[in-house]
């Protein structure tokens, strides 16, 4: 993608990322947790969500953090993490 667009911006789908995700880190809140902070759409909010993420599951929040963030939740189209 950047040699053809290297202007463009590059998002990932949350949906194959929780494939790899459940790869690792399975049940069903954690599901929900990962798509609540997908969705998020301002800073705090975000933050909130992976708080209650890494109470839940410190590993699996270790897992999510290192992907970056611009790429995954909808805050980054409007605002830089």
């Amino acid at each position: 993608m950047q040699t053809v667009l290297p202007n463009a911006e590059h998002r990932m789908c949350v949906r194959h990322l929780y494939n790899y995700f459940i790869g690792q880190h399975t049940g069903l809140a954690l599901k929900h947790l990962l798509w609540a902070a997908a969705r998020a759409t301002t800073l705090p909010w975000w933050e909130a969500e992976m708080d209650n993420m890494k109470k839940d599951d410190a590993d699996a929040f270790g897992w999510l953090i290192e992907r970056p963030a611009k790429n995954l939740v909808k805050i980054s189209f409007c605002n830089t993490l």
